[in-house]
């Protein structure tokens, strides 16, 4: 676990080489929460490379063995993981719908509202996919735009107080709803990657 905890701050600093070198072999048996912290390492290193299938099929593993969990600290990025993955595929109803199921398990288990911020603020950009393809379509974006303002609601709620983890999600979220408006807001965008980069977390 000290392993899969420097992999999962190396990757948050930027440093996915030595995020890669810290996991353990892929030779070394692995269960239950070990199984899905060790996943998770790995679907971000590949989400993050554009490995989508390798994204996917750990993704589908873990998913297996969390299905009966009710902790936030895997509820959440696996959800946002997920969300993430499909919205890159294209299919926005499947992400809006992880979004939404994970969202729901976390109000039902916990207050964790790092891991809430980080769900609803990828469900904002999802939705902003969303309002920008109808807009592309000729079609309304009212939804996707709604669904998005509720989730900025949700972000901003955790955000409140000292939470400067959250504040960034919130900064993010933000200039995705801008974008949801069909708005340049350039100094959002800004904001929020000076948020991130205050955390060291170039990414």
């Amino acid at each position: 676990w000290l392993m899969l905890l420097r992999a999962e701050l190396t990757f948050e600093a930027g440093e996915w080489d030595v995020a890669e070198a810290a996991l353990p072999s892929p030779g070394r048996p692995a269960q239950g929460t070990t199984f899905i912290n060790d996943a998770l390492r790995r679907i971000e290193l590949a989400l993050g490379r554009g490995d989508h299938d390798t994204a996917r099929a750990l993704l589908d593993q873990a998913r297996d063995v969390a299905a009966d969990t009710r902790e936030p600290q895997w509820i959440g990025p696996l959800g946002a993981l997920r969300a993430e993955l499909e919205r890159r595929a294209g299919d926005l109803e499947a992400a809006a719908a992880t979004i939404d199921e994970a969202l729901d398990r976390l109000d039902f288990c916990s207050q964790d509202v790092a891991r809430m911020a980080r769900v609803a603020a990828t469900g904002v950009r999802v939705h902003a996919d969303a309002a920008v393809r109808a807009r592309d379509l000729g079609a309304d974006p009212a939804l996707p735009l709604a669904m998005a303002e509720g989730l900025i609601a949700r972000v901003e709620a955790c955000a409140e107080g000292e939470r400067p983890v959250e504040a960034a999600f919130l900064a993010t979220a933000r200039a995705e709803y801008a974008r949801a408006r069909g708005e340049d807001a350039p100094e959002l965008w800004a904001a929020a990657a000076s948020a991130w980069l205050e955390l060291g977390r170039p990414y």
